[in-house]
């Protein structure tokens, strides 16, 4: 195991170490950052997506946490495994992105995260399925910087992502009615009437409108307004309703 993680030199032939549990298992303890580079590209390659998937979340996901906790920032190697994570974008949504968005993630690291993914590209297909997942779990800071990082890809995403877009942004206005919304929240709903306001249909536009009256933002409510509703935002009748 030394050999395999420590040396100058990442063998091939570790692709076979996930086929032995144990030492599957011990790659988390063993993985170094200059070895964190090599390996998910091997893995990538040569590996189906569940084996991808299981590498990726068991192996590179505790590593790179454990890393930004430490240092408060992530070692390049791990940044660019990351990165080579991507080549399976599959296993890297269900792997890395998706248990973030479940667990306790803190800013940080879904900021380090959604840098990676803002810089490559993703089929739109892995895209709008992550998307949707992210769309049914319940709202936190961490899981907003995702999905608006992955709004701001511009995808042509399908006409039943954005209507669970829609009503994402639509039951977490409800949470909480007593409380305000964060600011991560706002920025997320204005990205998304900016990259999509041509999609989304009159009946979702209505919901929107009617989350703008539960949830204000002095500076951002009246941006989402006018991306949806034009000029007639600054109509008596669209600002008063």
């Amino acid at each position: 195991m030394n050999r395999v993680t420590r040396s100058s030199r990442s063998p091939g032939h570790c692709v076979h170490l996930l086929s032995i549990p144990p030492l599957f298992t011990l790659l988390t303890y063993f993985l170094s950052p200059f070895h964190a580079h090599p390996l998910p590209q091997i893995f990538a390659s040569n590996l189906n997506p569940r084996m991808a998937q299981r590498f990726f979340n068991l192996v590179l996901l505790d590593a790179v946490r454990a890393d930004i906790h430490e240092n408060k920032k992530l070692n390049y190697h791990y940044y660019a495994s990351l990165k080579k994570s991507l080549y399976k974008p599959a296993a890297f949504f269900k792997g890395i992105l998706l248990p973030l968005c479940k667990q306790q993630c803190t800013l940080r690291e879904a900021a380090v995260v959604s840098s990676v993914l803002a810089k490559v590209s993703v089929p739109v297909a892995h895209s709008a399925v992550a998307i949707a997942k992210i769309c049914s779990y319940d709202y936190t800071p961490a899981q907003a910087i995702f999905l608006r990082t992955l709004l701001n890809k511009k995808y042509s995403l399908p006409v039943s992502v954005v209507r669970g877009v829609v009503a994402y942004f639509d039951r977490t206005s409800l949470l909480d009615p007593q409380q305000a919304k964060p600011v991560l929240w706002f920025q997320c709903l204005l990205t998304f009437v900016e990259r999509y306001k041509i999609s989304v249909s009159d009946d979702d536009k209505k919901k929107i409108k009617g989350v703008c009256q539960r949830c204000v933002h002095k500076s951002m409510t009246p941006a989402i307004r006018i991306e949806l509703f034009g000029a007639q935002a600054f109509k008596g009748g669209e600002s008063n309703s």
